[in-house]
């Protein structure tokens, strides 16, 4: 996949479905825990990121979700905060 591929899914705010469409081994991947709006958030943040946490990727899509993936990661709340 593609560098302008995923960019495009993330200003489609399709990035999950993408990922179900695209990626062979998606089904080693457990993504059936996302609910809807888990899925919908999770595509709004990619689209938000789309462009700012790149750091030099260039070429590789999938390393491109991959870096906003960990970005994701660090800016979640850790579960005690949400109490």
């Amino acid at each position: 996949m593609s560098v302008a591929e995923v960019r495009k899914a993330a200003e489609e705010e399709r990035v999950i479905q993408f990922v179900r469409d695209n990626l062979p081994t998606h089904r080693l991947l457990d993504i059936s825990l996302f609910t809807p709006e888990d899925e919908k958030e999770i595509n709004h943040w990619f689209n938000q990121t789309n462009g700012n946490f790149d750091g030099k990727i260039e070429k590789q899509g999938l390393c491109l979700l991959l870096a906003w993936t960990i970005e994701m990661m660090q800016h979640a709340e850790e579960p005690e905060d949400t109490i």
